[in-house]
Parts: C-alpha cells; sequence; structure tokens
C-alpha cells in the first residue's frame, strides 16, 4: 500500500498492487499487477532522478505498447514527501 498526495489538489490516493522492475534495461521497465481498482495491469518506464524523485512514463494495459522513451511532456514525476514515510 502506498499514499500518493497530488499536490494541485491536495487529495491523497492509496495504490495497492505489485510491481516488477527490470533493472538490466535502460529506460526502466514497470509492471503493476493485481491492482484492486483496474481489472488489467499497469505498464510503462521508470528513470530514478536522485533519492526522492522519479519520473514515469504514459501507462498502458500492455506491455507491448508501452512507452520504449521518455517524450516530453508526456510524463509525470512523483516526488517523496516526508511526512508519508
Amino acid at each position: 500500500m502506498k499514499k500518493i498526495k497530488d499536490e494541485t489538489s491536495g487529495s491523497v490516493d492509496i495504490v495497492n498492487g505489485n510491481f516488477i522492475m527490470d533493472f538490466s534495461k535502460n529506460p526502466i521497465p514497470i509492471s503493476i499487477r493485481n491492482i484492486p481498482q483496474l481489472n488489467h495491469p499497469l505498464h510503462t518506464i521508470v528513470e530514478f532522478m536522485g533519492d526522492d524523485s522519479i519520473r514515469l512514463g504514459n501507462f498502458s494495459p500492455s506491455w507491448r505498447v508501452r512507452n520504449i522513451s521518455f517524450e516530453q511532456n508526456r510524463n509525470f514525476v512523483l516526488k517523496r514527501l516526508k511526512q508519508f514515510e
């Protein structure tokens, strides 16, 4: 379980699921499965941007159509806030 806070709206979402990352590839692919709120997995790519931030590409329900590189203005950044640790 992970809490995600939207800085714009102030809302907090709780996300559940199992993830798999392949660190042998670049960019790093990530697949998130067993998400109770969805009937399909999510696939994307991830880049670590220091100790407290990661960049994610757009999510796709199929690993075959997920991004293979980051597109300008088509990704988002997650930042760890100390209050949620």
